[in-house]
């Protein structure tokens, strides 16, 4: 595996550029079998991602992952569905993780739109799993990615079934958030799209950080990100986005209102698992969209913050119990 002095003389060679390894420190191991491969996307970008086929394999899960994470960030989670004899395949967003970044500066998350992350998934999909990975095929889209991925479910066949994560719809609701959102109209601006959003923090997280957190209650698993970003910070992006990033997200809140409102519904069966209170992305909006979409279920944990995965042990067991039954078919 890679070490942190690798990852800074790559940072010099060319800041922007895809590294194809995967990372781990002692305490964050990689699952057995887990190996780093290429996808070169339609327009050029090169993302990161990563397999692993166990023997026997029942299906293959597609990780999507959420703003801001990587691969590495759900080795616990991806080790526990090859338990479950799943074959799987996770990757980095363009702009993210150690795929091909957007800007020179990494802790900026950047986009230009997030109909590029619906290219990435394209490319995934069909330079990756549908030639090589055993089928049938099940997606685990978390925040982000289960926005990217809902916005797929009206236009492909690629899934059996789908497990949403605290899925953005839109934003939590914010006592500026009127201002905020004005604010964020500016990022449409050349000379403004690559600036930091204000308000929110231009750096990686800290031990301290964890007091305020709205990610998760679990202390050891939060350090223990914070420990990994510190060795390997090249991996990570800031809490505050881009106001282009800002702008390209709030655009696509928009799409898929519009895609919800003209009818239709996801092309395979979707259940959601979100936290009743999140303060990242809009547990509401979610309620509204599983009453009218079909092929949308919602069920909300009031013990949870925002990222499901990375919580304590009693809220993961009530995804899990949730997955094993809607994606496992009760086995386990």
């Amino acid at each position: 595996m890679a070490g942190t002095g690798e990852g800074k003389q790559q940072h010099k060679v060319d800041a922007r550029a895809a590294r194809i390894v995967l990372l781990e420190t002692e305490d964050k191991r990689c699952p057995p079998g887990l190996q780093a491969v290429p996808v070169k996307t339609p327009d050029g970008f090169t993302l990161r991602a990563a397999v692993a086929r166990p023997a026997r394999a029942r299906g293959t899960v597609v990780l999507l992952p959420g703003r801001g994470e990587y691969i590495e960030r759900h080795y616990e989670t991806i080790g526990e569905l090859l338990a479950r004899r799943f074959a799987v395949v996770d990757f980095d967003w363009r702009g993210q993780g150690l795929s091909q970044r957007l800007l020179k500066n990494r802790l900026k998350g950047h986009v230009r739109s997030f109909d590029d992350y619906e290219v990435d998934l394209e490319a995934v999909m069909r330079r990756l799993v549908l030639p090589d990975m055993p089928p049938p095929y099940h997606a685990l889209g978390i925040s982000m990615g289960g926005h990217v991925l809902l916005k797929a479910s009206w236009k492909h066949v690629w899934f059996e079934r789908a497990m949403l994560v605290s899925p953005f719809i839109d934003f939590a609701p914010h006592p500026r958030g009127t201002v905020l959102r004005r604010l964020a109209r500016l990022g449409g601006l050349p000379g403004l799209s690559r600036a930091f959003f204000p308000v929110m923090r231009r750096r990686l997280p800290t031990a301290a950080d964890f007091a305020g957190n709205s990610i998760t209650h679990d202390r050891q698993r939060y350090l223990r990100e914070v420990k990994f970003l510190q060795g390997f910070p090249e991996v990570g992006v800031a809490a505050s986005p881009t106001f282009g990033w800002l702008h390209a997200a709030l655009r696509s809140v928009q799409a898929l209102q519009r895609m919800v409102d003209a009818g239709g519904e996801p092309r395979w069966p979707m259940l959601a698992l979100a936290a009743a209170h999140d303060a990242l992305v809009d547990a509401e909006a979610l309620r509204r969209m599983a009453r009218v979409v079909g092929n949308l279920s919602a069920t909300f944990l009031h013990r949870s913050r925002h990222d499901i995965l990375m919580e304590r042990d009693v809220v993961r067991d009530m995804f899990w119990a949730a997955f094993d039954q809607f994606i496992g078919h009760g086995e386990y």
